[in-house]
């Protein structure tokens, strides 16, 4: 089903359809013209909202090159992953990115395990396992994400190291930690506290803030602050870089009291592909989530 006629019969929709079709269209546009994981980006938002079939058919055409270019491939196997028509389809791409992680003269390999935790593949290979674990044993900033996908494959004290990484000196664990919880949801009240604490601390300076404050929002570490957090990430969307802007764009759209589409409109002309990408996915979540127009009787 075409992505806008899911919201043709919502209140938002009767009311902004112009809005919906530019932002729409600006999806589109990214998913044609963008390069490297800009690109991936307006894939997975577009195949968020539901929209699957453009996604794969843009970047299976970009095979076999695509295949090549390094860390660009991992991104064009994620969107083929979860674009997939099959069960069997997706396997090949996941069995491409375990491949990477199980060879140590790559680059990629980092990029590789990311991917399967956002693709929230848990693996049962015993060689793939013995990588992630390996790869866990590095830095701090280095063990995040193979943790996040050993926490996947049932592995207990993968998630303790996570949320311990919060404390961590090294600003890129403490980042990786913060994205990792708010990607996989972790509530619980121990694993609120310490993002809370993060969050509370975090110098607005370093390159993890905004993902860091994006998750004390997500996760609710701390209702009595929320309200003061939604506001900075609301001066990252009015102000901030193109990844962060992005970044703050997922987290705002997804928040329940959040039916205003407006302070994502002007992004919608924004000269970095990030940015615009973050804006047109926010508005038409939004949309999406808006409830049905109902008729006078």
């Amino acid at each position: 089903m075409p992505l806008l006629s899911v919201f043709a019969g919502s209140a938002f929709a009767a009311e902004s359809q112009i809005l919906l079709k530019r932002a729409h269209a600006v999806l589109v546009a990214a998913l044609a013209h963008e390069k490297g994981f800009v690109k991936v980006h307006a894939a997975e938002a577009l195949i968020a909202l539901g929209e699957k079939d453009g996604p794969r058919r843009v970047f299976r055409a970009e095979l076999p090159d695509g295949n090549e270019v390094r860390p660009y491939r991992i991104g064009v196997w994620r969107v083929l992953a979860a674009s997939s028509p099959s069960a069997a389809d997706r396997a090949e791409w996941i069995a491409r990115t375990e491949a990477v992680v199980l060879d140590r003269t790559t680059m990629d390999r980092l990029h590789a395990v990311e991917s399967l935790g956002k693709l929230a593949h848990a693996p049962t290979a015993e060689a793939v396992l013995a990588a992630v674990r390996a790869m866990a044993r590095e830095t701090e900033a280095a063990a995040v994400f193979p943790r996040w996908v050993l926490h996947l494959a049932g592995e207990r004290e993968a998630l303790p190291a996570i949320v311990a990484a919060l404390d961590s000196s090294d600003p890129i664990a403490r980042l990786r930690a913060a994205y990792v919880l708010r990607w996989l949801r972790i509530s619980d009240p121990a694993t609120r506290t310490a993002v809370a604490r993060t969050a509370g601390r975090e110098p607005s300076t370093e390159i993890g803030y905004p993902i860091i404050i994006g998750a004390a929002v997500a996760l609710e570490a701390d209702p009595a602050r929320t309200a003061a957090w939604v506001a900075v990430l609301r001066e990252i969307v009015a102000g901030g870089a193109a990844g962060a802007r992005y970044d703050a764009c997922q987290t705002l759209m997804r928040r329940e009291t959040s039916t205003d589409p407006a302070p994502f409109a002007a992004l919608l002309d924004s000269p970095e592909g990030d940015t615009r990408i973050g804006a047109a996915w926010a508005i038409l979540h939004i949309a999406g989530r808006a409830k049905p127009a109902t008729s006078a009787p």
